[in-house]
């Protein structure tokens, strides 16, 4: 978490997890004044028809002008202007509350409209025309009438909604439309099924264990490397993951181990092996685990590597408590889920002698607070940004950027540009469905985002590593 002094706290990446999981949406840190979005059905249209291309100052983007690749890609079709649909729960039917302030979610969808209006503006500077329709999807009878209603039919990119029910709703009519539809919180991988017009902006649950692993393989290939693991259905699917993964892995190192001898008689390698230990429940239901259990795994010649794939934080708390002690006899690396971050001010010593690091999808370092964007978001709504507007305006720019570059194709074409943004990247790639004997192409089942950050805690301080 990054805090500095006289600003206010932002929304740990953690937390942020913790409400795309469970799409309970809670309300954003920074205090805002009252730019709670547009009224329902109201077209915010961000007009700038001419199709010149100002010069680009360095202090008007926070990522580099996408214009720089453009010479270097075949020639697309452009359009004057993109119509982008923003479809957000502003619960503009419902204020105030009973306590006379705003809805959570509609703080939520709020703030990251300020964020994808602030990219807007930075977008137009370097050329790119959009007209923005902003929509409240709450309640979602506002969604089947808008849908009914035929008002997203002529646009290029519906971002939204939040919520998994109406996401599903958006992702079916996306589908039947050929409308590109981008889920800007939700990584459930079950919104829809054979949808190459579904885009997924957060990181899937299977692509938090990829990166976990494949960090694993490639910095700690000498380790003694130990699962604890609760047979959850997330649990079973990251072992699925890792065992794939190493298998895979010591594949390659026995091809390669012929032409390392050749180079070198006194290489040696070898092969990873990943101990498993499944931990069972108390009567009570809290986890049956102590450390004399875990001491019989660990070895004192070579560093010990703990994947905990465990999303459930009381089984997490019990781990961290159990592994602690130990680590005054052994050298422990703690490689984990974002779930690792969560209560870290109460457990940061278990977390800085474990030398903990976990995947996260979202991530605010020092120099944020130096970036062209933090400034001039401050200037523009008088506020700090909390996560959910760097959110929308991260993703509105890579999204405006892919439109730039690519024109009426950047649907198809938003693998071939890898990016990060103030505190999220992209890496878009087809998640493909296993193919049938009757398949003759390969099938897409949706987009997803497979780009992560991997976050070590060292000195009391967290850090990337990747």
């Amino acid at each position: 978490m990054i805090s500095a002094q006289n600003r206010q706290q932002l929304l740990s990446g953690s937390k942020l997890w913790l409400v795309i999981v469970s799409l309970m949406i809670l309300g954003a840190c920074s205090s805002q004044k009252n730019t709670y979005g547009p009224p329902k059905g109201y077209d915010v249209v961000g007009e700038n028809p001419s199709p010149s291309n100002p010069p680009v100052s360095p202090m008007d983007t926070v990522l580099p002008p996408i214009i720089d690749i453009i010479d270097t890609l075949p020639k697309y079709t452009h359009k004057p202007y993109y119509n982008v649909a923003l479809v957000l729960p502003f619960y503009t039917d419902s204020f105030p509350t009973a306590s006379g302030d705003i809805y959570a979610a509609s703080k939520i969808a709020a703030d990251y409209y300020n964020g994808v209006l602030t990219a807007l503006d930075t977008l137009k500077k370097n050329g790119l025309s959009v007209k923005l329709h902003v929509y409240d999807s709450y309640p979602e009878s506002n969604l089947a009438v808008l849908i009914k209603g035929g008002k997203l039919n002529n646009m290029d990119l519906v971002i939204g909604p939040v919520f998994n029910t109406s996401m599903k709703a958006m992702a079916k009519y996306g589908l039947e439309a050929g409308i590109p539809v981008w889920s800007p919180f939700s990584p459930a991988s079950d919104i829809t099924a054979k949808n190459p017009f579904f885009y997924m902006a957060n990181p899937r649950v299977v692509s938090h264990a990829h990166n976990m692993i494949e960090y694993v393989t490639d910095s700690f290939s000498s380790a003694n490397l130990i699962t604890l693991y609760q047979f959850t259905e997330i649990e079973k699917e990251f072992l699925e993951v890792y065992r794939s993964h190493i298998k895979n892995y010591n594949h390659q190192l026995s091809i390669t181990l012929v032409d390392s001898l050749k180079a070198n008689p006194q290489y040696k390698s070898r092969p990873l092996v990943l101990t498993e230990k499944f931990i069972e429940n108390h009567s009570s239901g809290l986890p049956n685990i102590n450390s004399k259990d875990i001491e019989e795994m660990l070895l004192k010649e070579q560093p010990n590597v703990i994947v905990l794939p465990s999303m459930k934080t009381p089984f997490v708390l019990n781990v961290l408590r159990e592994l602690y002690p130990l680590t005054e006899d052994y050298d422990i690396t703690l490689v984990g889920t974002p779930t690792l971050a969560n209560d870290v001010d109460l457990q940061i010593n278990y977390l800085n002698a474990l030398k903990a690091h976990f995947s996260q999808s979202f991530y605010v370092d020092s120099t944020f607070y130096e970036g062209s964007f933090y400034q001039r978001f401050i200037d523009r709504y008088n506020s700090e940004p909390s996560d959910y507007a760097i959110n929308g305006y991260d993703q509105m720019f890579f999204l405006g950027t892919m439109m730039k570059a690519f024109g009426t194709s950047f649907r198809v074409e938003m693998n071939k540009v890898a990016r990060e943004g103030c505190a999220t990247g992209f890496s878009i790639a087809p998640v493909i469905l296993t193919p049938n004997a009757l398949d003759t192409m390969p099938t897409i089942d949706y987009w997803d985002n497979q780009h992560l950050f991997m976050l070590r805690y060292n000195n009391y301080s967290l850090h990337r590593v990747r």
